[in-house]
């Protein structure tokens, strides 16, 4: 197990004006399971590649341990990395493929038996050892690109998107058993995707990235519960977070025909972006607040529904209510914002104001 950390780490593509990562500086505990999530051309891969040495590091560093390899070739990290596609020879066997990299280094091959052999028990791929890759599932071969990495006893695993070409229901599965397999060799893990579920379902702590820049990092808890940007209050989260552009004044935001209660010690601006989560809108007859619904979707245990503001035009809302809620389109109802649940944002930053 390693430490792993950035310091203003950059890497500018040629011919491009902005950097694909722009000073990112980030610590990943020894043990720690760190989840990279953002939008495509945010960054995520190229951090991990300049992790692994695939891409320069143009300014700052990195080091892994005790150790700064900012300038050492990928052979010299000792890691392993699972990309999206699983990259297996076909003309070997599992048991081939997962050895291949020892062979590389001369390990003895007793010792190479050895580490197959307690990988495979742990990955569930004992039975299909003598196998070609093209006779397994999907799930198979995945676990297979796994074995791979784990055979190596890296100081930390990196993972490149590696459940992308599975089935959302294998996605589920192998999603476990990768965060299963992450708390049994107690290793450094990063692993980057696009699909915000992942992220916070398999991090200790989660890493939001948008065009190059670290907008958050925290635990999957705080991401959600206090997102520090605009960025990530709209991206983490589903149903996506509602924001309305509103007026502020004595110590209150204009909200359609009514107004909600603001920290007046914190939001000094004329307007901010008001953030609430579907789930923390409260449905209140007697509210000033009035929202016109336009559609109703019942997805399962809750109901989702789709409505504008009342004076407020253009402003959509959406509310999650439990299932069953009798609510239909073309009802008027009012609702109310606790004050404890808002999230407050500068409208030109971005940045959070509460």
């Amino acid at each position: 197990m390693a430490t792993v950390e950035f310091f203003d780490a950059t890497r500018t593509y040629p011919k491009q004006p902005h950097p694909a990562v722009d000073r990112l500086s980030m610590s990943v505990a020894s043990g720690e399971l760190v989840a990279i999530v953002g939008p495509s051309g945010s960054g995520k891969s190229t951090t991990l590649r300049m992790l692994a040495g695939l891409e320069p590091c143009d300014r700052g560093a990195i080091r892994i341990g005790d150790r700064d390899v900012t300038a050492l070739q990928t052979r010299e990290r000792n890691v392993a990395m699972v990309f999206q596609t699983f990259a297996l020879y076909p003309h070997m066997s599992v048991a081939e493929n997962m050895a291949f990299a020892l062979k590389m280094t001369k390990m003895p091959a007793e010792q190479i038996k050895e580490r197959v052999l307690r990988a495979a028990e742990m990955l569930d791929l004992t039975d299909v050892l003598n196998r070609l890759p093209k006779t397994l599932s999907g799930g198979q071969r995945q676990r297979v690109a796994m074995g791979r990495a784990v055979v190596r006893e890296p100081d930390a695993f990196l993972m490149d998107e590696p459940l992308s070409n599975l089935d959302a229901q294998l996605r589920h599965q192998t999603r476990m058993e990768v965060t299963a397999l992450q708390r049994r060799l107690g290793t450094t893990m990063l692993y980057v995707t696009h699909d915000q579920t992942e992220a916070m379902t398999m991090g200790d702590r989660v890493a939001v990235l948008d065009r190059g820049v670290l907008q958050q990092f925290a635990t999957p808890q705080e991401v959600y519960d206090r997102p520090e940007s605009l960025f990530v209050a709209t991206f983490i989260g589903t149903p996506r977070m509602n924001i309305l552009e509103v007026p502020v004044a004595g110590g209150a935001a204009r909200v359609g025909q009514g107004e909600v209660a603001v920290p007046r010690e914190t939001v000094e601006a004329q307007r901010v972006m008001l953030g609430v989560r579907p789930e923390d809108i409260v449905i209140d007859d007697a509210s000033a607040v009035r929202v016109r619904v336009e559609r109703v979707e019942i997805p399962g245990a809750d109901t989702l529904v789709y409505g504008t503001v009342a004076g407020q035009p253009g402003a959509a809302v959406t509310v999650r209510l439990a299932a069953r809620a009798g609510v239909a389109p073309g009802d008027d109802i009012g609702i109310t914002i606790p004050a404890e649940r808002l999230h407050l944002f500068d409208v030109e930053s971005g940045r959070r104001l509460n």
